[in-house]
């Protein structure tokens, strides 16, 4: 079971400037405000800190999209876009509850989903925070990785070993052959997805030969053409360190996860489960 964690984002709902929210005759000024205060709507205080999280996590997802650092003029505007949807979402869900839109059956199934949906993200952040990966269990996955290779195959698939060795000679000699096999090309596969007797036999074949045996899989035949390969050395392992430790908190996550619903008392009922 896996469980991401997205950062909290309100939604645009309305475009709507900031200069038009305090042109209100109803605003109230900023000198007038609490420091912790961002905006007073209808009476209700919304926090600096709501806000502060909310540009944070606005911040962090402009940074991700691009390499370059965030010109002021841009900072500007991410601070403005927050403000803004942060008072007409204010605005929105008071609205609302005045229309006790919260009470409708349908609307108060999403809340609820919704609440537990954060309250799981939150549970996951917080075994995120208590996990300390040590840096020689990093190094010691890294020294156990080695190079891999990635071929790609025409296949042609068979009942038996007879028929596919038959097969093979015919192929590898270019002679006319009717057969009613059809040719599969495959993707890209690694080297770990294939036996290592198999690999080893593939490793001596050239691109655009025959692998010189037939090979057994699943119970079928298969006469392999080897189309195109790759050879991918392990990168240094400052380039790979914080990818395998992000590996490893996930598997530890995962395991924490699954920890908690095995321990749970769950029962299901089997009407919905069909």
């Amino acid at each position: 079971m896996k469980v991401s964690v997205s950062s909290s984002k309100v939604p645009h709902v309305i475009y709507i400037t900031l200069s038009l929210i305090l042109s209100s005759p109803l605003a109230v000024q900023a000198k007038d405000l609490a420091p912790s205060t961002l905006a007073i709507v209808n009476g209700q205080n919304l926090s600096l800190s709501m806000y502060q999280f909310l540009l944070g996590s606005r911040q962090r997802e402009d940074q991700e999209n691009t390499e370059f650092a965030l010109s002021e003029d841009e900072l500007s505007a991410t601070r403005t876009q927050a403000t803004e949807d942060l008072v007409l979402t204010e605005v929105l869900a008071q609205e609302a509850l005045r229309s006790k839109v919260d009470q409708l059956d349908t609307n108060q199934v999403e809340i609820d989903l919704a609440s537990k949906t954060l309250l799981a993200q939150m549970m996951v952040r917080k075994i995120m925070a208590e996990i300390n990966i040590a840096e020689e269990v990093i190094r010691s996955v890294y020294d156990a990785e080695k190079s891999t290779s990635l071929y790609r195959f025409n296949l042609w698939i068979t009942p038996s070993k007879d028929e596919a060795e038959k097969l093979l000679s015919h192929l590898k000699g270019k002679k006319s052959f009717k057969h009613s096999y059809e040719k599969i090309e495959t993707p890209w596969l690694d080297q770990t997805e294939l036996k290592s007797s198999v690999v080893n036999i593939i490793d001596e074949t050239k691109v655009d030969d025959f692998v010189s045996q037939v090979i057994e899989q699943d119970g079928l035949w298969k006469v392999a053409q080897l189309i195109d390969k790759n050879r991918f050395d392990k990168p240094k392992y400052e380039d790979s360190r914080d990818m395998i430790k992000a590996d490893l908190i996930q598997t530890q996550v995962d395991e924490e996860i699954r920890k908690l619903y095995m321990k749970a008392n769950i029962q299901v009922n089997p009407l919905h489960i069909h």
